[in-house]
């Protein structure tokens, strides 16, 4: 397996989304990483406790944990954050 270079950082809901998905996105290139299952894995497991509760929250009834990569990146869009 390859080493992985750098990180996903936690992510602040006082930040912008989609600033914040562009770096998960340039992780991912930097990384050869392409398969989308194992891209919304390091994000989910990546993004912070914070935000893995607001995720929780915009996927209700689901969990975060059934969406692809491409949805995780654009629930946001379902509500405001503020």
């Amino acid at each position: 397996m390859a080493q992985i270079t750098g990180s996903i950082q936690p992510f602040s809901l006082d930040d912008d989304w989609q600033r914040y998905i562009e770096q998960v996105d340039m992780f991912f290139l930097g990384n050869l990483i392409n398969d989308e299952v194992r891209k919304a894995a390091l994000l989910l497991a990546g993004i912070g406790p914070a935000a893995y509760k607001w995720l929780c929250d915009l996927c209700i009834p689901d969990r975060p944990t059934t969406k692809t990569y491409a949805q995780l990146k654009t629930l946001h869009t379902c509500v405001q954050l503020h």
